[in-house]
């Protein structure tokens, strides 16, 4: 007993395979698969409407997709499935050489950049993103550090008003250094003794404890990384005391 049936009477022409070369030459041609408006996207169209006398490869270009993105091919009924941050060069069976039908499926709502190939191309698959890493890292040859540049933003002043804190720099996403001295003599602070400056994050800054003490000469200074994003507060105990703070 046999559970098998052939779907049709006869064999049907296809069009796939590296002995099959196209008479126009190595072509390729961009479709956009445009899932911003909804999860279906579909081209519909004859093969010799663009170009060419067959279809092949497709290229796919989901790297901007956190989705998956599937594409069937009608005639055949092939699917081809892209996961998400990936791009990829995917064999295709078409069914003839006359129609060219693609519905494409994602919950993405990206656009997806395709290039249809009109001659075949070995499948593969890459990953298209720079991954973030955790942990450590074993990393065998020569690492090249680069500099970090950036301008400062002076946020240099004085304290306002004895014992009460004053905000020196806003909240900053993208802040990447932030360095803040003490004076280190009475004429240099503008006051009559040397004293310390307490500096404290998005919290209020208090001389009374719970904030960084800043003795004079002393300074501040966040590194390179990680940094604080946050509200920068300082406070000392006698008005008109100098500061020097920067920021990038």
């Amino acid at each position: 007993m046999s559970n098998a049936t052939l779907q049709q009477r006869q064999s049907v022409p296809i069009n796939f395979g590296l002995e099959v070369l196209p008479l126009e030459g190595s072509r390729a041609i961009g479709v956009n698969f445009d899932f911003s408006l909804g999860p279906v996207a579909a081209l519909n169209t004859q093969v010799s409407d663009i170009g060419m006398s067959m279809v092949q490869t497709m290229y796919i270009d989901n790297r901007n997709n956190l989705s998956s993105v599937s594409f069937q091919i009608g005639g055949s009924n092939q699917f081809v499935n892209c996961p998400p941050q990936t791009q990829g060069f995917f064999p295709i069976l078409l069914m003839g050489k006359a129609s060219l039908n693609i519905i494409g499926t994602s919950a993405g709502g990206v656009l997806v950049p395709v290039q249809l190939i009109n001659t075949y191309v070995d499948p593969m698959l890459w990953n298209a993103f720079n991954p973030t890493v955790t942990g450590s890292v074993t990393v065998n040859g020569t690492v090249v550090i680069q500099p970090l540049t950036a301008a400062y933003t002076d946020y240099s002043g004085t304290i306002a008003a004895a014992n009460v804190s004053q905000q020196v720099a806003p909240a900053n996403g993208v802040r990447k250094r932030f360095v803040i001295q003490n004076p280190s003599t009475a004429a240099l602070q503008g006051i009559a003794a040397a004293e310390s400056l307490f500096v404290n994050f998005t919290s209020a800054a208090s001389l009374a404890g719970g904030s960084e003490e800043i003795q004079p000469g002393g300074s501040f200074d966040t590194g390179t990384g990680p940094v604080t994003t946050e509200i920068i507060n300082i406070v000392a105990a006698t008005a008109g005391h100098k500061f020097t703070a920067k920021g990038m």
